[in-house]
């Protein structure tokens, strides 16, 4: 569906910048204010209760993490039944592009500070019992002055979820999946 031009809260979208398994993301101008934002719908019907509340999960793991290294949320809503987060727009793009450009090893001084950056975020995201679960160059975007931030939440869940279930879906990027989601089991904790 073609939503340029189109309003979500107080955005209009301006043009598509991003694809996700799960959805599709936007470049939105704010109506009154001078801030542009990353909005996220899904990419295809969420049909059920079950299906938009997947969605907006994110939106609550998001609303729970405020950290200099995470994407931030501005907003959640619903577009008659189309939910939409909308979220900081990250302007120099993912580290994926980023390496691709590069068609060379990162500098090392470089590599260190997005490493050091996106593990605080991830210290702190997991202080606050979420694990993101899809750590990927593509999910690692990098604001108008360079820092490095984590983004896409999308298929994120709770420590706790974890511990009652002990089972890991197997769903995320294969490349960069952790073993134990290979396996379909995670060991239990020793704390």
């Amino acid at each position: 569906m073609n939503r340029i031009g189109q309003s979500l809260g107080n955005y209009v979208i301006q043009r598509a910048i991003g694809k996700g398994t799960f959805g599709q993301v936007y470049l939105g101008q704010h109506r009154h204010l001078p801030r542009q934002a990353a909005i996220k719908v899904p990419g295809f019907p969420l049909d059920d209760l079950d299906d938009r509340d997947a969605f907006l999960r994110e939106a609550h793991y998001l609303d729970r993490l405020n950290h200099a290294h995470i994407l931030r949320l501005f907003d959640a809503g619903f577009d008659g039944e189309t939910p939409y987060l909308i979220m900081e727009y990250a302007p120099k793009g993912t580290l994926k592009e980023r390496m691709r450009a590069a068609r060379k090893l990162l500098p090392f001084a470089e590599s260190v500070t997005i490493l050091s950056q996106i593990g605080q975020a991830l210290h702190y995201a997991h202080q606050r019992g979420v694990l993101h679960r899809d750590l990927k160059p593509a999910n690692i975007l990098f604001d108008d002055e360079g820092r490095s931030l984590l983004a896409d939440f999308g298929i994120a869940v709770l420590f706790q979820t974890l511990r009652r279930t002990m089972n890991v879906d197997s769903i995320g990027s294969p490349p960069y999946m952790a073993p134990e989601q290979f396996v379909g089991r995670v060991s239990p904790r020793s704390d």
